[in-house]
């Protein structure tokens, strides 16, 4: 009896050894891992009901068959068998998978050892039992349904800075602003100084320097004017454009914004997946068990070892633990949009970064100032200044906190004329101003000499932008405006190091000069330089190959297919559309402060359920040896699961605040 009792301990040991030693061969988006959650023969709770009505009105049919069974017990025996046809009718989802399991899958489950259960205890007439158990499955459905609820009305939240109107150019010349759902293929869009492009199409008048770095990750303004193609949700830093819209409604950037929701909490944790395997590979060892009862205690015995299978209670207490574990990272700014990625996130050994907009500011900083006649630098600065005081793109934000923090005073512009083509003109006293790109003075007729154009040239190549001072006609000197590191990029490297990352990498688009340059600032000995977006995701394979478990950390469409190559991804709330809409996690905070939490999180969830398993499981273990050697009977085996339910369910439910409270590690920085 000794070794019969002891069956089902090695049989589950044996299936988490198992499993565990797969769990390095799971990728996040793997196909054979949705077949796993799709075949799941566990009850499935997290799609049990679709509304929050649904499971009231379940759970109220379930506390009517309870007091029916009650009333049999206390009053008039009759009534408890009143309990009979609607404890069934409630758990009629639990034998279709159980038959859906058996036909199409050719297996014993979980659903079915329930279900025999259920039956086994009607016959022996505990429909008190059986009604119970209904109401503490019906209130955890609901308790589930709601806390999934609540955080879908969080994500949603996070969304509403995004467009929602248009400006339409009508046949008279007139415009009118209409809702985004209205825009349509042939309208005419008009996009001004500081907007946002709704839609993605052509211009057919006008000239803007527009912001592509949300889309790109490139950190330089693009010129652009008629015949050029331009992108929803890039940024018209100056200049007015009139784009005749090609693509809108789901067809646009912004339509995949809701994407993100409808793959935000309809995925299981590995470790609840791991969970329901176990649950299943320990049936037929249950059911034999049973049999093996049988003839030494009867069928009291036998539907007592099978009632102590744990049966579904980790497929209700794990997507709880992982949606209390969402709202803990959604309290700390980081929506984790995949909770497998949680499971997953405590296995990298490996981060790569992104360069441009990820370990860089979208706000460049001047570098340096070139003056090519007899002004000084301060002057040339001052000029600028003047001229983008109203201004409020990066680049103007760069320019006038440099003079700020030169304690320069900057007058008064008395005449002001924005050129389209990313340039202003205006009149600081006596002289006229001219402050642009290249091309903007060039539209302005002004000679670039070839000095000019060789330091121009210099600059690019190390990916720094130029903006050019013009006074009174002549070139007078030039800004470089140099990419700023993230002031949190360096202390994260070094926390990252701090958890035993074994390798960090940059990648970048950008040139070997600046590349070389952060790695070395940032302390980082591994980076690529010059690299196209296809051969971004070619590297992740190249370091998964090695055996790495990688996370990549982007924000633009270029980094969209290595997202997708690595095991986990994350990106920031800001970054382009694809990049939100790719990455599992996303920083709220638009920065790399809370990337370390997501490392802490990960453990914690990982610890926690391990933790979890066992206090599911080892009550069923301690159970059926209760038994065979202690003479449990049913009624034993099932207040002792719903003791073991109960207290699973209270574990899970003040997991957030213990944690939060107690483990979490509180970040140096201030908020954002």
């Amino acid at each position: 009896m000794l070794i019969t009792s002891l069956m089902l301990g090695v049989t589950t040991y044996i299936a988490v050894k198992s499993y565990q030693k797969q769990r390095k061969r799971v990728g996040l988006k793997n196909s054979t891992t949705q077949q796993t959650q799709e075949n799941s023969s566990a009850l499935n709770l997290w799609n049990e009901f679709e509304t929050e009505e649904q499971a009231n009105q379940h759970l109220a049919l379930m506390l009517t068959a309870m007091g029916l069974s009650l009333g049999g017990i206390f009053f008039y025996s009759p009534l408890g068998i009143l309990s009979i046809p609607i404890v069934f009718y409630g758990m009629r989802k639990l034998y279709y998978r159980a038959y859906k399991a058996f036909v199409e899958q050719g297996k014993v489950s979980v659903s079915t050892l329930t279900g025999i259960v259920f039956i086994g205890s009607t016959i022996q007439k505990y429909y008190f039992l059986n009604s119970l158990a209904c109401v503490f499955y019906s209130f955890s459905c609901k308790l589930l349904l709601r806390i999934r609820h609540d955080s879908s009305t969080d994500l949603i939240d996070i969304f509403k800075q995004y467009p929602r109107s248009a400006w339409i150019l009508l046949e008279n010349d007139t415009e009118i602003k209409v809702p985004f759902e209205q825009v349509i293929a042939g309208d005419i869009v008009v996009v001004q100084t500081g907007e946002i492009i709704p839609v993605d199409g052509t211009i057919i008048r006008g000239v803007a320097a527009i912001d592509q770095h949300i889309l790109t990750g490139e950190s330089q303004p693009v010129d652009k004017n008629k015949g050029e193609q331009v992108s929803a949700l890039t940024v018209v830093l100056t200049g007015r454009i009139y784009i005749l819209v090609e693509k809108t409604g789901e067809e646009t950037t912004v339509a995949k914004i809701a994407q993100i929701l409808n793959h935000t909490v309809d995925y299981k944790a590995n470790m609840q997946l791991q969970a329901e395997e176990i649950a299943d590979s320990t049936v037929l060892p249950t059911m034999m068990l049973s049999v093996l009862a049988f003839p030494f205690l009867g069928p009291i015995g036998t539907l007592a070892t099978l009632n102590s299978h744990p049966k579904f209670k980790m497929s209700l207490l794990a997507p709880i633990g992982m949606m209390k574990f969402l709202k803990m990272a959604m309290q700390e700014d980081v929506l984790i949009k995949d909770g497998r990625s949680l499971d997953l996130f405590s296995l990298v050994d490996t981060v790569v970064f992104d360069k441009t907009g990820t370990l860089t500011e979208e706000q460049p900083h001047v570098g340096r100032i070139y003056v090519y006649d007899s002004y000084s630098e301060n002057e040339l600065l001052t000029y600028a200044a003047a001229a983008e005081r109203k201004q409020t793109h990066p680049i103007a934000r760069a320019i006038l906190q440099e003079a700020k923090k030169r304690q320069l005073t900057i007058p008064e512009i008395i005449e002001t004329e924005y050129k389209i083509g990313y340039g202003m003109k205006v009149q600081v006293g006596t002289h006229i101003i001219r402050v642009g790109s290249t091309r903007f003075i060039e539209m302005e007729e002004i000679t670039i000499s070839t000095q000019i154009r060789e330091t121009l040239t210099l600059f690019y190549n190390q990916g720094h932008s130029v903006i050019l001072i013009a006074v009174d006609d002549e070139i007078a000197g030039a800004i470089a405006l140099h990419a700023t590191i993230r002031p949190e990029a360096k202390q994260i490297v070094e926390e990252l190091r701090q958890r035993n990352i074994k390798s960090i990498y940059i990648i970048s688009g950008d040139h070997e000069i600046p590349t070389r340059r952060l790695a070395k600032e940032l302390g980082i000995n591994q980076y690529f330089a010059e690299t196209l977006p296809e051969h971004k995701a070619e590297i992740i394979e190249q370091l998964q190959a090695e055996g790495k478990f990688i996370c990549y950390v982007g924000d633009g469409i270029n980094d969209a297919i290595a997202m997708k190559k690595a095991q986990v991804s994350v990106s920031f709330s800001g970054a382009s559309t694809v990049a939100q809409d790719t990455a599992q996690i996303i920083l709220m905070s638009s920065n790399l402060n809370k990337l370390g939490v997501i490392f802490d999180l990960a453990q914690m969830f990982r610890a926690k359920m391990q933790s979890t398993h066992t206090a599911v499981f080892i009550p069923s273990i301690i159970c059926i040896g209760g038994v065979f050697f202690l003479h449990f009977g049913f009624i034993h085996t099932i207040l002792f699961e719903q003791i073991s339910l109960f207290g699973g369910l209270s574990r899970v439910m003040v997991m957030e605040q213990k944690t939060t409270t107690d483990a979490l590690p509180k970040s140096d920085h201030p908020p954002s």
